[in-house]
């Protein structure tokens, strides 16, 4: 066969800039003797279809004819190009580019690929190789045999045939190489390895030299099983392409490879000569072709000396220099600089990390230089440093300057000596000295994480500077009621502003040197723009109070000179009057709360004794949260009446103003006031700064009573801490007996203490460690002396943010005069409070300077976290009240005590008691609710009991009661508990149950004490030896009272009084409109009574209420405030009352309960539960996992299935229970197939503690009935796999559990969540016992068999043996019956498998038998009185129809007691089954046969969607089988619902 020669387009020849390791290196031209005479040979750019489908046979030694394109020319082969930029796509083979082909032919130019002796496409091919007729042998070599060729391009695709004839069968395409300098010399190149693993044909992709930092390495794709194929000696079809986007194609035998691109092939691959490789292996490769373009010329624009990559990827491209990787990648220049201008633009592809300009750098930047990045990661334009003094020294937003429309930034740094100036598009951004790195050094570029083009990198040397002044105001002009904090100064950018609640609208005044532009922008808290930026000509702006979001807004004013900007920011609050506070729904009265925003730890506490005002600073933030902190102000003449001032201490450049204390200088110790005047103050406070250099410790003082400060600077700086970034929330303090030295504790980390004699000045004294040896940590530290009760023994107490408590005593060194601390207990936790993120709330409790009264008192008050954000709340944050801490020694064990400061009785309003008088009184459950007729909203209560006698095990208070809810607070004889419950309020922290240990005093005597607040709760226990203080917010709705006990208690004393509001220094008796309010269950079983109370606040003389009801109310018994009812009959009931103008009603469902079930057994171990006609209901959204339990048991050993109805009416999650280990600890072990609403899935997991391992699907993929509920199911193999479905969707499967066995039941976490259709079905269990009972039957003589069998059930109620319920088929024997003859005969049932039998009573006698038909005459007559207008035709269609055939079969004559029995189940299920307008047909059953019912009129019956028919083969519930009471016995006649007649 004759060869031909093939003329292509010339391939562009580019020029590099000489960045050795960027851009591609230029191929040599003296090229190997092999080179010279295969580039002697005939190019081609593709090999005809005869040799690309292997058609025909080419040979090494045929003549060559030419044929000319005359389109077409000649092209070089040795051209060095850069390759283009590639896109930021993932490789994906299953969108294999069938374009390849396409782009090439479409290109304007095309390389030449070479000769086609013996049908290699390669031009200037060496390496140990040897042609063949259709193609070449590559030898095999010890180790790697290299073949390069002088043709190189980006885009190409290659085909071949690959024969392994020996070795360990491996060779590699090799592409994109730098050089082709020879086989050893060819740098940096990519190889898509193909190998056998046996009959297995695999693909592995390789970037070498391993030793290159640059390079990708090895497994960029690891090894990859493409096919397989039966004869390892045949050829396989190989072909590899890549496209313009860098997207690599591979098939092999025609199979597309599908692979895992591990690394960042696409941003690496820059195009190269093409070559081979094989390893070991000698291998023949035939029928090839190679079709590719050039590569990509660089346009990179730069004057930096040989700027080179050092790590990550570095190439030039059409677009600039493309740059990318993880972590780190820096590139340096030989360019030295010190005083300059430096420039490029950046543009960052995925707005994912950072790119950065390096200068006065080393020769390695990581060791040292200086940076200013655009870092996507923060949103900041950030100037920082490397190497020694490393830090960041300043950051600006991204959103202060606008992208360019290509989304890059011109970035501009220019430096001179320490002078530094950043411009981002021609905007000025920083102007500042720099202190570090003064000498010469290079310039570079970094890009971090991400992936960023760089483009027009220049520089230029500066021989001058001309100084710029930052751009800032001169001064502000405020109107009356409007004040900033701090004073104005220049030098600061941020203030707080507080504008008085009579100033409707506030023009400001700016004031800027001349030819300076002024810019207002209004925001919310959230950053959320109120008014867009806007200019201001006239020097003004104006503030509104129709601007404000929840009395809040930033007003950001951008100050424009010589092309720099800055931004002086004003947190704005708009003060309420206390008029509104007073009336606002959910503000505490005489706790304190932020006016507006977010709250937390109380700073800076100090009495001043210069005008007698105590003072409370605290964290306050304008993000509604942890962020932008700085220190509000409130003050108090009586330590319970607080007056708002304006904001104390704002954030400046040294960060964040965090947790500190205060202290009074009234010696001048400090310096500080030695210009003070008769009257001045003496306040200095300490604070940390958060700020970018970690944390560190300040100062500020007042002279005009804490109402300005003035900043002194930072005093211990982060070199200080223990604890790296964490050292914060100084307290300083004294001891007694050194009159030389201050004492300042630090945590936030470690603890440690130092030492002042002048208030400024502080050195190191001590860690803080405990008994073992080990570090105290903990944030806000406290550090006080007590004396143990009834003793003059005193001691020092560490404190831990409120959470643990460790007893100490202070020990004076005798060398230096300097007292240091010794624990002598262990870590005192408090109870459920031990962690106060998860517990109760108490937070960060600071103690005052000093007590000014002869007391000597250590008074501190605590944050309450509150994180609760609803409608008619419009702060977040509750501050306790102040309250005295002392230590007590109680059966030899330290107790750290709490209670309110004595200044809070003056609180209570003594002329509107809302209770008082008892005293020595017994009180047992019959006497009832001994408050009935009490209400208040906010109130103190104090009682003493007397424990000698009583029977009781608990007794307490339900208080708030209204709209379903209450706060429980008790005593538990037994377990020596106070408990507090505050789960059923509107919104609380952390579950909302709580208890501390209580051990009573002497006399077996008990005293409690709640404070109850709108939204702060404080209760105590025996005068402070027990404390809960937390946040529960209510309706003021809730105003009912209710005194509880299980057993007899004597009350010593108990007084509820009325509290006065700071705010008016009235109380709610004085002040509140007056309300009725009734107090009812929302749902009472049929025939049970109940109670309706009624509650009337303020009580102005009020002589009780007047009573009405809805027909069919039988009332048991009427009070004035409270009367008790009964219904014999199913339906909703109106009760009213009224009292004086004022009238009320509440509703009361009444019906049946109804929780279908097959289980016996069931006890609530944990939460509130209840069983009502629409199933149970589990009423726990504010507590966690809460446990309802069956005797129940499921066994690994036997497969079960579990199926049964949820649905989730608030809160998060909820599900079915099973394999419980210990049903009294039910969080033990158990496992669960739950739904949660939260985290939108379904979930199956184990819990031991914490979660073992779960299976999740995502609720979106299953959809909910159209009541909202889920069908839960889960099947267990008896081999160890458990699987989950909701709705038939397969939530997935867990195999391999250590489940066991155990019990099932329900759960409920932080939700109300409705179950019912609960069923168990276990192989294999054994019936222990019969359920079911049949009513005796009488008959006529002559009466036939089968009227006899048709009264008989088929089946019967069972009890199994894992204490479930089941039904069994029953065989019955009428042998021993004559139904020709009167008398009482007995006829006998069998079950399978059980030897006790059923006996049935026959009576047989000679008068007619007589029909009782007076149930389904009166069920016809109830369907009769029904208004059916409100439900669907077809329903009640099905309704009429039954009706009819009932009314018919009364007029029938002869018609027997069965006839009238089987109609009346009949026409219920017909009456069961009207359906509402709107709502699901109840044919729609679902796998437990449920259907909808609906309402049918006041009064009537009301049969929920899961009331058990009489035809029903489940086990239905009465109490009986779920409440503890023995089954038969508690079943009665209802068993016949359970049991299926027998077909005639």
């Amino acid at each position: 066969m004759k060869r031909k020669k093939t003329n292509v387009a010339a391939a562009v020849l580019s020029c590099s800039l000489g960045l050795s390791t960027i851009s591609p290196v230029l191929a040599e031209e003296n090229v190997s003797d092999s080179t010279q005479s295969l580039a002697s040979e005939t190019q081609i750019v593709e090999q005809n279809k005869e040799t690309e489908t292997n058609t025909s046979k080419q040979t090494s030694d045929v003549e060559e004819t030419e044929t000319t394109d005359t389109s077409e020319q000649e092209v070089k082969t040795d051209d060095s190009t850069v390759v283009e930029n590639p896109t930021e796509e993932e490789n994906n083979p299953n969108e294999a580019t069938n374009t390849m082909d396409e782009e090439i032919e479409n290109s304007n130019e095309e390389v030449s690929t070479g000769s086609v002796r013996a049908g290699i496409p390669f031009t200037g091919l060496t390496g140990d190789f040897e042609e063949t007729d259709t193609g070449m042998r590559i030898n095999q070599q010890g180790g790697d045999n290299i073949l390069i060729s002088s043709v190189q391009g980006k885009i190409f695709s290659f085909a071949g045939d690959v024969t392994f004839e020996s070795g360990v069968n491996k060779t590699s395409l090799i592409f994109g190489a730098e050089k082709n300098t020879s086989p050893t010399d060819i740098g940096k190149f990519f190889g898509l390895e193909l190998s056998l693993s046996g009959n297995d044909v695999q693909i592995k992709l390789f970037q070498n030299p391993l030793s290159d930092p640059t390079a990708l390495g090895d497994e960029i794709i690891s090894p990859t099983t493409v096919t397989s194929v039966n004869d390892t000696t045949q050829p396989i079809h190989w072909t590899v392409s890549v496209d313009g986007d860098n997207n690599l194609v591979i098939t092999v035998n025609g199979i597309t490879a599908q692979y895992d691109m591990k690394k960042d092939f696409k941003g690496a691959y820059q195009g190269g000569y093409f070559g081979f490789l094989t390893f070991q292996s000698q291998v023949h490769i035939e029928n090839m072709t190679l079709s590719a373009q050039p590569i990509p010329q660089s346009n990179f624009q730069t004057n930096l000396e040989n700027l080179h990559g050092l790590n990550g990827t570095w190439r030039e491209t059409e677009e600039g220099l493309y740059s990318s990787g993880t972590g780190d990648n820096f590139a340096i220049s030989d360019t030295k600089v010190k005083n300059f201008e430096y420039s490029a633009n950046i543009r960052n592809e995925g707005k994912k990390g950072a790119g950065s300009l390096l200068f006065r750098a080393d020769e390695n930047p990581s060791g040292g230089t200086i940076a200013m990045n655009v870092d996507y990661s923060a949103n900041v334009f950030k100037l920082f440093s490397f190497g020694s003094g490393a830090g960041t020294y300043e950051t600006v937003s991204l959103a202060s300057v606008p992208e360019n429309e290509d989304g890059s930034y011109d970035l501009k740094v220019q430096m001179y000596e320490n002078h530094l100036r950043v411009y981002v598009n021609g905007t000025g951004i920083i102007n500042r000295d720099i202190d570090v790195r003064p000498d010469e050094g290079r310039l570079g570029l970094l890009t971090w994480d991400g992936t960023v083009i760089y483009q027009n990198v220049q520089y230029k040397e500066l021989d001058s500077w001309e100084d710029i002044e930052e751009p800032h105001l001169t001064g502000i002009k405020l109107p009356e009621g409007v004040t900033i904090t701090p004073e104005f100064d220049e030098s600061v950018s941020v203030y707080g502003m507080d504008i008085q609640p009579d100033v409707d609208e506030a023009v400001i005044g700016l004031e800027a040197k001349e030819g300076t532009k002024l810019y207002v922008t209004k925001s919310d808290e959230n950053g959320n723009i109120i008014k867009e930026k806007k200019e201001i000509t006239d020097g003004t702006f104006t503030i509104s109070k129709d601007e404000f979001f929840e009395d809040y807004m930033n007003v950001d004013v951008t100050i424009e000179s010589d092309s720099f900007t800055s931004i002086v920011n004003f947190a704005v609050n708009k003060w309420t009057s206390t008029e509104d506070l007073a009336n606002e729904e959910y503000r505490a009265q005489f706790h304190i709360t932020p006016q507006s925003n977010f709250m937390n730890d109380p700073n800076g506490m100090v009495y001043d004794s210069t005008d007698g005002y105590w003072h409370v600073y605290y964290q306050y933030s304008t993000k509604n949260n942890f962020n932008n902190q700085s220190w509000a102000h409130v003050r108090s003449k009586d330590l319970v009446n607080w007056e708002q001032m304006p904001l104390a201490i704002q954030i400046d450049d040294n960060g964040l103003i965090f947790s500190g204390c205060g202290v009074e200088d009234l010696n001048n110790d400090s310096g500080l006031f030695s210009q003070n005047k008769k009257g001045d103050s003496y306040l200095i406070v300490y604070y940390t700064y958060n700020g970018a250099n970690g944390q560190s410790q300040a100062y500020a003082y007042s002279t005009d009573h804490g109402v300005t400060w003035k900043k002194g600077g930072i005093i211990l700086d982060n070199n200080h801490s223990l604890s790296g970034a964490d050292f914060r929330d100084p307290k300083v303090f004294q001891v007694p007996g050194d009159n030389e030295h201050y004492y300042m504790i630090t945590a936030g980390g470690d603890a440690q203490i130092f030492t002042s004699t002048n208030l400024i000045d502080w050195e190191f004294s001590q860690e803080l460690k405990y008994l073992d040896g080990t570090r105290i940590n903990s944030e806000c530290p406290m550090m006080y002396q007590a004396t143990i009760e009834g003793t003059d023994e005193t001691k020092w107490i560490y404190g831990g943010s409120a959470g643990f408590y460790v007893v100490g005593d202070m020990v004076k060194d005798e060398e230096t005069g300097i007292y240091k601390w010794y624990a002598e207990s262990e870590r005192l936790n408090v109870e459920s409070n031990e962690n106060p993120w998860a517990g109760f709330g108490k937070y960060a409790t600071m103690t005052f300077w000093d007590d000014p009264t002869d007391k000597d008192r250590v008074i501190g008050i605590s944050w309450l976290q509150d994180t609760k954000d609803f409608s008619g709340k419009d702060y977040k944050g509750v501050q306790s009240l102040p309250q005295e801490y002392g230590l007590k020694l109680i059966d030899g064990k330290y107790v750290i005590t709490c209670y309110p400061v004595e200044e809070v009785d003056a609180l209570r309003d003594t002329e509107n008691m809302l209770y008082e008088g008892t005293e020595g009184i017994t009180v047992t459950p019959e006497d009832g609710n001994i408050l009935q007729g009490a209400s208040g909203i906010t109130y103190d209560l104090e009682a003493t009991f007397d424990l000698d006698d009583t029977t009781a095990t608990e007794f307490g208070f339900k208080l708030r009661k209204g709209n379903g809810q209450e706060m429980v607070y008790k005593y538990d004889v037994e377990q020596q508990k106070m408990v507090l419950d505050v789960s059923q309020s509107d919104s609380c922290q952390n579950g909302g149950i709580w208890q501390q240990t209580l051990i009573p005093m002497e006399g077996n005597k008990i005293q409690l004490r709640i404070i109850v607040d709108q939204g702060a709760v404080e209760a105590f226990g025996n005068y402070g030896e027990a404390n809960i203080s937390t946040v529960a917010y209510m309706s003021k709705d809730n105003i009912g009272m209710e005194f509880f006990t299980d057993g007899s208690i004597t009350i010593d004393s108990l007084n509820i009084y009325d509290m006065k509001s700071m705010y008016t220094g009235e109380s709610g008796s004085v002040t509140e409109d007056q309300q009725l309010y009734l107090d009812a269950p929302s749902y009472v079983e049929t025939g049970s009574e109940f109670t309706v109370n009624a509650n009337v606040y303020p009580n102005k003389g009020n002589s009780g209420v007047t009573w009405s009801y809805g027909e069919g109310l039988e009332v048991v018994s009427e009070g004035t405030t409270s009367t008790t009812l009964k219904a014999s009959q199913p339906g909703t009931y109106t009760i009213s009352a009224t009292a004086g103008d004022l009238t009320k009603e509440v509703s009361v469902r009444v019906a049946d309960p109804n929780f279908e079930n097959n289980a016996d057994g069931w006890q609530a171990i944990s939460g509130s539960w209840q069983i009502t006609d629409e199933g149970l209901i589990g009423n726990n959204v504010g507590t966690g996992d809460s446990f309802y339990l069956s005797d129940a048991k499921v066994s690994a050993d036997k497969a079960f299935t579990i199926t049964g109805n949820l649905k989730i009416e608030q809160g998060q999650a909820a599900g079915i229970v099973f394999g419980v280990t210990d049903k009294n600890n039910p969080a033990a072990n158990w496992f669960c197939a739950n739904i949660d609403t939260v985290d939108g899935i379904a979930k199956l997991f184990q819990n031991n503690g914490n979660e073992m391992w779960n299976v999740t699907k995502p609720l979106s993929e299953i959809t909910p009935k159209t009541d909202g509920s889920y069908d839960l199911k889960i099947m267990y193999d008896g081999a160890g796999t458990m699987t989950y479905y909701v709705n038939d969707v397969l939530v997935g499967s867990n195999s391999g559990t250590n489940f066991s066995e155990g019990y099932v039941g329900v759960q409920t976490f932080k939700s109300t969540a409705v179950f019912n259709n609960l069923q168990i079905n276990a192989e294999g269990g054994t019936i222990t016992g019969i359920i079911g009972t049949v009513d005796p039957i009488t008959v006529q003589t002559g009466t036939s068999l089968d009227t006899v069998l048709a009264q008989l059930p088929n089946d019967i109620q069972v009890r199994m043996d894992n204490n479930t319920f089941s039904t069994a088929s029953v065989s019955w024997d009428t042998s021993g019956i004559d139904l020709s003859s009167a008398g009482t005969y007995t006829i006998v049932g069998t079950v399978a498998g059980f030897s006790d039998t059923i006996n049935v009573q026959l009576t047989v006698q000679d008068e007619p038998v007589s029909i009782d038909t007076s149930k389904l005459e009166s069920l016809i007559q109830t369907i009769q009185n029904t208004d059916l207008s409100g439900y669907t035709t077809d329903s009640v269609n099905a309704l009429k129809t039954k009706l009819n055939e009932a009314t018919a079969l009364l007029e029938k004559e002869n018609v027997t007691q069965t006839e009238i029995d089987s109609m009346l189940q009949e026409l219920q299920a017909a009456f069961d089954g009207l359906v509402k307008k709107g709502t699901t047909d109840p044919g729609d059953t679902g796998d437990g046969g449920q259907t909808t019912g609906g309402d049918k009129g006041n009064n009537s019956s009301d049969k929920d969607s899961s009331r058990t028919n009489g035809t029903n083969t489940g086990v239905a519930v009465g109490m009986g089988l779920f409440g503890g009471l023995a089954g038969i016995s508690a079943l009665g006649a209802g068993v016949l619902s359970f049991l299926k007649r027998r077909k005639k």
